[in-house]
């Protein structure tokens, strides 16, 4: 068995589009005892994975050298790492695996993070994170992995009937970081569906989208829903596709197999990943004009919000 630790990047997003990088590191080691260092309130995210994932978050105030030091001397659940692997790849981050006395200290060269790392590789510019990420462990490993897909964790038990209608039936997931600030725009895309069901999933437990969903109109049917990342990924797959607007969150439905519509207000801000099995589909929007839609295989240029309605009808089969 060998004990590795992993610091997972900065930003949401970049968790998600390490996972191809996760699942590498589990398949080619012998029994790892994988452990995984995240920003506090991303642990979550590894509950998407196939594995069971040791994630210890650390707040912004444990980020400084004192503060790491003593970070890992009360973390006990990992110790004697063998292999320390940065992702975050910065001078702090580094100390983060010279603090828990990592054998091997692994990273790209980011200023003085190399005087703490035990190898170190220039960065390659111009490659998408996903590939980014791949990159360092096929430079520590001398070697370079042929393409792969994959999926990640979700229950394989038939849905439960959600809406208590005569037998389940489909519906749109709904995960919306701005439901209440945009709640007249998304009532408005809402009610330009008919006979639909939606489940508004929410990870904050926020009573005002619990009254938000309540006094949505009756021609389509609502379900308020919250719970843990693991829950999600149990019910999504079951979903005729997922309404979004951040970028996690249609990454990680693509890396459970599920069509993901992220609505943004710059697609070029939305990098695709490569070794999954399914594209996000990209809605450029404003919350007043529709910019464009941008597909996994085709691109379009709608000019009101029915046309991207009958976009979503038609992707998802509604």
């Amino acid at each position: 068995m060998i004990k590795i630790l992993i610091k997972a990047p900065l930003l949401e997003e970049d968790v998600i589009s390490s996972f191809p990088f996760i699942h590498k590191v589990l398949e080619i080691f012998e029994e790892p005892q994988l452990n995984i260092i995240c920003e506090q309130g991303q642990e979550g995210l590894f509950e998407f994975l196939p594995e069971k994932i040791n994630a210890f978050p650390i707040t912004k105030e444990q980020k400084n050298v004192f503060g790491i030091h003593k970070f890992a001397n009360s973390t006990i659940d990992a110790f004697n790492i063998e292999l320390f692997l940065d992702l975050e790849m910065t001078f702090l981050s580094a100390f983060i695996g010279h603090s828990f006395k990592a054998k091997e200290r692994v990273s790209y060269v980011n200023s003085l993070n190399k005087l703490l790392l035990t190898q170190s590789f220039e960065a390659p510019s111009e490659l998408r994170k996903d590939t980014y990420y791949l990159n360092l462990l096929e430079n520590h490993l001398k070697t370079k992995f042929e393409h792969f897909k994959i999926v990640g964790n979700a229950s394989e038990e038939p849905p439960e009937n959600f809406f208590h209608a005569e037998e389940p039936g489909p519906f749109i997931m709904v995960v919306l970081e701005n439901l209440i600030e945009k709640s007249l725009f998304w009532e408005q895309l809402f009610n330009k569906f008919e006979e639909q069901r939606f489940m508004i999933w929410d990870f904050s437990a926020s009573l005002e989208i619990q009254d938000f969903v309540k006094n949505l109109p009756s021609k389509n049917q609502y379900l308020y829903r919250k719970g843990s990342h693991s829950e999600f990924s149990d019910i999504v797959i079951h979903s005729k596709g997922v309404l979004c607007n951040q970028i996690w969150c249609g990454q990680a439905s693509s890396y459970l197999g599920v069509s993901s519509f992220i609505w943004t207000t710059q697609v070029g801000q939305v990098p695709f990943i490569e070794y999954f099995k399914t594209h996000p589909h990209l809605i450029e929007h404003d919350y007043e004009n529709v910019s464009k839609i941008i597909g996994p295989e085709e691109s379009s240029t709608p000019t009101d919000l029915n046309q991207v309605v009958d976009y979503l009808h038609l992707q998802m089969k509604l």
